[in-house]
This record gives structure tokens, C-alpha cells and sequence, in this order.
């Protein structure tokens, strides 16, 4: 860590909210001779962004950084209901209060009372992970998922936080088409006031909705030019963008973002690794019609740069990886007690003698590819794997493998139209999760036995519906 970072991580760590002029000052003198002045909000901006602060955004509309408390401290927003809520006379929680209320905050310390000061009960009820439940907890960041999770995570359920409404919807009469509206009572002891807004009250709200609907977009996009190619966890972006509007709007609410998202002509959300993202719903199209153009259009005299394993893969367009030739290599060097370079060569490139670009880059797969090679055979020549997590390990190699073929057949298509991009975007958590097992196996502290044998059903299953995925994809 520089200086610069040092400082600002004391600056900056109580999380109070301060004006960028405040910020500066109080910076050593020795930073601020590197560092212009005007150039401060930027500065935070990578500070924040790249130290994964998940309480603190940049607000540029306002000239300083604001904390989640800062910014919702009186906040109002709304909520509506699912027939399915309805019906049970329950609210469930999942990701409805983000970003209002940090995801990480366990729910048991959030209050809810009705417009009399009398608690609403909160209860934990298991949910079933599946399609017709995900809208509860899609959106949900991966550091605020694992309140939810029961146990070791093995079993397919969660234990979600519910607030019964049975009494409530009796006595307020609450039909399908009104709102809940959620504000704050106390934010610093996180108790919160649910009311009705009748449907009646929100025709009234029109016009302001449109408003904030329209704010709320602009706000959304000034963070896609603060983040550029990154991508946000959707908690975070809504984070930054609110810090970006007028703090009326805010406290006074409006649209609540399933309905906002849904009908938005522009944006929604995918799925990247472990948490959903904001973009605009021609993002996938434009993504492949800039590769398709960029491997027709390929400039060999511009590959050979990249010296490791995976910007080397990048430059070829190699769906490998090189955790999954690790891989490959380790399961080679556990069964025969040496590495089969023929045989990885095929797995990775279909082919036992490929071709690259230039001299430059074969040179740069070579050291790299030896250096791995020498890092596995010695490591593993002394350490072995229990059954189950080297049949976990095969699985796992054999699931990736799978989805490497895949992405070959896709390769060959030339026509996006003829691709489902929000479909083949859904391959993505499976990869990493698959990723994620195998950094694990291959890690000096690989999970306990009970789990290995777990995930290794676990993947079975999963296979499964992957096959079943693959061949619908392959017939479109």
C-alpha cells in the first residue's frame, strides 16, 4: 500500500461523510505536491473502488464521500409485493432493503414497526433455491448472501428473513396493486416504519415517479462512466448512484426497483461469477459483436505480450484457464507420477502442436508453461489427495472440460442473432463456482471430507442440468 492509499485509508475510516476540500487538507503536505487539487474526487474514486469499500461512495454531484448512514438517514423507499407474498401475508426480505441498509447487517438487528410503534415479527423461514424464489435474492451481493445460508451450504434451501404482515394486512386492508412504504424511524438502532400506500396514492405519484425514475437512470450511468469495463455488484452501483442525486429525492423515495428495473427500456441485470450487475440490455449483443469482430480482424503483430498463462489464453481467444491446466496437470501428476505434455496440449488447444501468432508469443507460453509445470511436479510429488477430493477434482475437471467444448462449439457461429446471450451468460456462475472448487482441492487447506463427498453429488447433479442447458443452446 503508497502512501497516498495509507493516508486516505486513516482519512477516510471512520466513515464520515466529508467534502473533498476537507479531504485535501487534511492529506501530509508531501502527498499533496503529487496530487492536484482538482483531481481529488478522482483519486477517491479508485481509492474506494479498488479497496472493495462496500460502506462509502464517491459522490461527484456533491464534491464528497458519503457513507451508507449519511446518505439514507431519512430515507423513504417503496416496495411492492408478490402474489405469492400476498398470499402468505409476509414480506421477504432477500435484497428488497439494498442499498438502503448494508446486505452484511445481519437481519436480526433490523426492526420493523407498523405506524402505531407496534413491532411487525420477524421470522427465518427455509426457501427452496429455484426459479419462481430467485427474485427474492438474485441481486443479493456475495458478501450479503451468507446470512442465508444454512449450515455448510450442502443442502439446496436458505433460511431467509421474513416479516409477518398476517395482522397487519388484515387491518390496513391491503389490496394487490398498493405498495409497501418503508421509512426510517431511528437508522442508527435500524428501525424502520412499513405503511401502505394505497393504489390510489401512488396514481397521485405519477408524474413525481417519472421524475425520480428518470434521476435515478441518469444517476446509474454516471457510475457506468466512473467504473468504465468494471462491473459493480448491484448494491454497490445503486450505492454510488444514489450518492449521486439530490438528497429530496432520496428521503422522499419512489418506484420501487423490481418494477423500476423491469420495465426500464435500456437497463437490467446479469450474472457475473457469484453476484448480478447493472447494464444496458444490449450489453451481451455488443459484447460478442466486438469479439466476433475482433477474431476476424486479428493483428498478429499485436499478440505477444501478455507473459502469463491467462492473458496468453486471452490473446488466442482460449477459453482455458490456468487454474484448469493446473488442474489438469496436478490429476496427471497424482495418477502417473509425471505430466503428459501431449496429452494437456490436446485438452487445452484440440491439438497436440499449436499454432500461435507469432514466435513471441510461443516463447512467452513456453516460460510460462514450464513454470507451472515445475511449480506442480514440485509440489505434488509429496502430497497426495484424499479419495473423495481427488474424485471431486476429476469431477470438477470434467464439468469444466465440458463447458470448455462448449464454448468451441459456440466459437463457430459467426451470426450473434443466432446466440441466447442471456442464456449462455448464465454459464458463468457455474464456472466460477467451479472455480472456486478447485482452487479449494488445490489449496494447503483443501475443505473437510463431509463436504467433498457433498459437492461431489452436488456436481452430479448440477452436470446434469448443464447437459440439458448445452443441448438447448446447441439447437438454437
Amino acid at each position: 500500500m503508497n502512501g497516498l492509499n495509507k493516508a486516505l485509508k486513516k482519512i477516510l475510516g471512520q466513515g464520515d461523510e466529508q467534502h473533498f476540500e476537507d479531504i485535501y487538507q487534511r492529506l501530509p503536505d508531501k502527498l499533496k505536491d503529487d496530487l492536484e487539487r482538482d483531481n481529488i474526487g478522482q483519486t477517491l474514486q479508485v481509492y474506494l473502488l479498488q479497496s472493495g469499500d462496500t460502506m462509502q461512495a464517491v459522490s461527484i454531484t456533491h464534491s464528497k464521500v458519503v457513507s451508507r448512514q449519511s446518505l439514507f438517514s431519512d430515507c423513504s423507499f417503496r416496495i411492492q409485493l408478490t402474489p405469492g407474498e400476498l398470499e402468505d401475508k409476509r414480506l421477504i426480505i432477500g435484497h428488497r432493503l439494498q442499498p438502503f441498509i448494508h446486505p452484511e447487517i445481519p437481519v436480526e438487528h433490523i426492526h420493523f414497526f407498523d405506524d402505531q410503534d407496534r413491532p411487525l415479527p420477524l421470522e427465518r423461514v427455509p426457501l427452496s433455491v429455484n426459479q419462481s424464489n430467485s427474485i427474492y435474492f438474485n441481486l443479493l451481493p456475495p458478501y450479503g448472501i451468507a446470512q442465508y445460508l444454512e449450515g455448510d451450504g450442502t443442502n439446496q434451501a436458505l433460511l431467509m428473513a421474513t416479516v409477518d404482515l398476517s395482522d397487519w394486512i388484515r387491518t390496513q386492508r391491503f389490496e394487490a396493486e398498493d405498495q409497501l412504504q418503508i421509512s426510517v424511524k431511528n437508522y442508527d438502532q435500524l428501525e424502520f416504519y412499513i405503511e401502505k400506500l394505497s393504489s390510489r396514492e401512488i396514481a397521485r405519484l405519477h408524474f413525481s415517479d417519472r421524475h425520480y425514475e428518470n434521476n435515478l437512470t441518469e444517476a446509474i450511468y454516471q457510475v457506468f462512466e466512473i467504473i468504465g469495463r468494471s462491473i459493480l455488484p448491484v448494491d454497490m452501483h445503486l450505492l454510488w448512484a444514489y450518492a449521486q442525486l439530490d438528497p429530496e429525492l432520496i428521503n422522499k423515495g419512489g418506484t420501487p426497483f423490481g418494477p423500476f428495473i423491469s420495465r426500464h427500456e435500456n437497463l437490467t441485470f446479469f450474472q457475473e461469477g457469484p453476484f448480478a450487475f447493472l447494464q444496458s440490455k444490449n450489453f451481451m449483443e455488443e459484447l460478442m459483436e466486438n469479439a466476433i469482430h475482433e477474431a476476424q480482424h486479428v493483428s498478429p503483430e499485436n499478440k505477444g505480450h501478455a507473459t502469463d498463462l491467462d492473458g496468453i489464453f486471452q490473446e488466442l481467444g482460449n477459453s482455458f484457464s490456468e487454474l484448469l491446466l493446473k488442474a489438469c496437470m496436478v490429476e496427471q501428476h497424482l495418477e502417473w507420477d509425471e505430466i503428459n505434455e501431449e496429452a494437456l496440449m490436446i485438452k487445452v488447444f484440440d491439438t497436440p502442436d499449436p499454432d500461435f501468432y507469432n514466435p513471441r508469443q510461443a516463447a512467452n507460453f513456453k516460460n510460462a508453461y514450464n513454470k507451472l509445470r515445475r511449480s506442480v511436479g514440485k509440489k505434488w510429488s509429496e502430497q497426495r489427495l484424499a479419495l473423495p477430493h481427488l474424485q471431486l477434482l476429476r469431477k470438477a475437471i470434467q464439468f469444466k472440460m465440458e463447458i470448455v467444448v462448449l464454448l468451441r462449439a459456440l466459437n463457430k457461429i459467426r451470426d450473434p442473432q443466432q446466440l441466447n446471450m442471456q442464456a449462455l451468460f448464465q454459464l458463468q456462475p457455474i464456472d466460477h463456482s467451479l472455480d472456486q472448487i478447485l482452487e479449494n482441492i488445490l489449496s494447503k487447506n483443501p475443505m473437510s471430507y463431509q463436504e467433498a463427498q457433498s459437492l461431489v453429488k452436488q456436481l452430479d447433479s448440477g452436470r446434469e442440468k448443464f447437459q440439458y442447458f448445452r443441448d438447448e443452446l446447441l439447437e438454437e
